[in-house]
C-alpha cells in the first residue's frame, strides 16, 4: 500500500528544508485531529444509549485526547482511557483539568498499546472508537486488539466500536482539501488528500502543512494514515471466533466539516455493539 501519492509524493521527493515527516497523531497533527474530531458527537450518544443506567466501568481503547472518554465520565461512568500517543494523552489530561475538573475521580488516562495491554482487571464495557479498528491495517493486529477488548470484559460485558464498511458498487476515488491552520506565532495552511480503493479495501489520507512565523521562517510537515475498509461478514466471523455476539449496528455519517477535515468524502461509519457470549 502506498504511503504518499500524487502531489504529496512529489513534495516528499523535493526534500525541502525544514520538512519533518510526522506520525499522524503526534506534534501539529495531534492538535489537528483532536480539534477536528472534537466537534463530532454522532457516535458518542449511540455508545451512551447502549450502556446501562448507573455507574458502569468503561475501558476506552485508543482514547486519544478524550473525545469519548470525557463524555462517558461526565455521564457518571468510571473510565480508563488507553492510547499510544503521548501528545494526545497530554491534550486529554489538560482538557480534564481545565474544562472538566469535577470528573477527575471518574477518569484515568494511561499510555499503553491496545495490542498487548493487560490491566489484570475487567470492565462492563470496552469502547474502540475514533476509527481505531480501521487504522489497524494488518488482520492480526485487529484480532489482537479485539482479543484485548474481550480479555478485559466481564462475562456478559459489551464491546462498542466503529469501522468503515465496504460499499456495494463503490468505485476508486480521490479527493483534496485545503484548510487554513496555525500555531502560536505562526500561520499557514494544510493540504489534505484521500485516495480510496474499494477493490483493495483501503483508503490512504496524506497531509502536508506549511507554517510561517512572523519572521518569515517556514516549517513543513508531512504525514499519512491508512485505513482498511472492512467486509461486514468477515468482521462478523472474527467477532464470533473471539466469543462475541453482535447485538446492534447502525451506519452514521460525519458532518461535512468533520469529513473534510479528515480528508475524506462523507462515507458511512458503522457503529457496532456486541456482547461476550457466556
Amino acid at each position: 500500500m502506498e504511503q504518499f501519492f500524487g502531489i504529496f509524493r512529489q513534495i516528499k521527493e523535493l526534500d525541502l528544508p525544514k520538512t519533518e515527516i510526522l506520525p499522524p497523531f503526534e506534534g501539529v497533527y495531534a492538535s489537528f485531529y483532536a480539534d477536528s474530531f472534537q466537534r463530532f458527537e454522532g457516535d458518542i450518544g449511540w455508545y451512551l444509549e447502549h450502556m446501562r443506567e448507573g455507574r458502569q466501568e468503561v475501558l476506552d481503547l485508543g482514547c486519544g485526547s478524550g473525545r469519548t472518554a470525557i463524555p462517558f465520565a461526565c455521564a457518571g461512568h468510571g473510565v480508563t482511557g488507553v492510547d499510544l500517543s503521548k501528545d494526545m494523552l497530554h491534550r486529554g489530561r489538560s482538557k480534564i483539568r481545565s474544562i472538566h475538573p469535577k470528573i477527575d475521580p471518574n477518569i484515568t488516562l494511561i499510555e499503553g498499546d491496545a495490542r498487548t495491554l493487560d490491566l489484570e482487571r475487567t470492565f462492563d464495557y470496552t469502547v474502540i472508537g475514533g476509527l481505531t479498528i480501521p487504522l489497524l491495517l494488518a488482520t492480526e493486529e485487529r484480532r489482537l486488539v479485539l482479543a484485548t477488548a474481550r480479555r478485559h470484559l466481564h462475562p456478559g460485558g459489551v464491546l462498542l466500536f466503529d469501522y468503515l464498511p465496504t460499499i456495494p458498487g463503490e468505485r476508486p476515488s480521490e479527493s483534496h482539501f485545503i484548510i487554513p491552520t496555525g500555531a502560536p506565532g505562526m500561520r499557514g495552511f494544510m493540504l489534505l488528500g484521500c485516495r480510496r480503493n474499494p477493490d483493495e479495501n483501503y483508503q490512504v489520507t496524506n497531509l502536508y502543512t506549511e507554517l510561517v512565523s512572523s519572521l518569515g521562517q517556514t516549517r513543513r510537515f508531512l504525514s499519512n494514515t491508512a485505513c482498511t475498509v472492512l467486509d461486514a461478514n468477515e468482521l462478523g466471523a472474527e467477532l464470533t471466533g473471539l466469543g462475541f455476539e453482535i447485538m446492534d449496528s447502525e451506519d452514521i455519517y460525519m458532518d461535512d466539516e468533520t469529513a473534510s477535515a479528515a480528508g475524506t468524502q462523507n462515507w458511512p461509519m458503522r457503529l457496532v455493539a456486541c456482547r461476550v457470549l457466556s
